[in-house]
């Protein structure tokens, strides 16, 4: 691999082989690292209802999320509600279906995340995943994100 003196372009790179891993470790599942970590927010983060404030968590933009979230229904993983404070208001939740699977796939997730342990070496891995982290959060914070609030 050419190695490259661009942060973007290396970031891009790092984060197409890296869905990649995940996607392959998914696999049994039939489900997507995007997928799933939607699903995973909803059930660590049940607050995070509205598409606008997964979006924001995510960093990623509405039609993404809301082409996600239309498989994710079809298959019965989600389900739309209306708000109770704003009845206009549509909120999402994972459904005892998309709690199973997500239950299913944890281990799956877990041998990915271990996969790039031994790549990179544990302590360089922390280190990566704080400094991306970082970063996002910071570029977020300066309004380099996709949500539209």
């Amino acid at each position: 691999m050419l190695e490259l003196d661009c942060h973007c372009a290396t970031f891009r790179q790092a984060t197409r082989a890296i869905t990649q891993l995940y996607d392959n470790y998914l696999r049994p599942c039939d489900l997507k690292i995007t997928q799933f970590t939607i699903l995973r927010m909803l059930c660590r983060h049940p607050d995070l209802a509205r598409i606008a404030d997964l979006t924001g968590a995510l960093l990623i933009d509405d039609t993404t999320l809301t082409r996600s979230l239309l498989l994710m229904k079809q298959n019965g993983w989600v389900e739309s509600f209306v708000g109770d404070v704003d009845r206009r208001e549509r909120r999402l939740r994972i459904t005892r279906r998309g709690r199973a699977l997500v239950a299913r796939a944890e281990p799956l997730w877990e041998a990915a995340q271990a996969a790039v342990n031994r790549y990179l070496g544990r302590n360089d891995a922390k280190v990566v995943h704080k400094s991306a982290s970082r970063l996002a959060s910071a570029l977020s914070e300066e309004g380099y994100s996709l949500s539209k609030d």
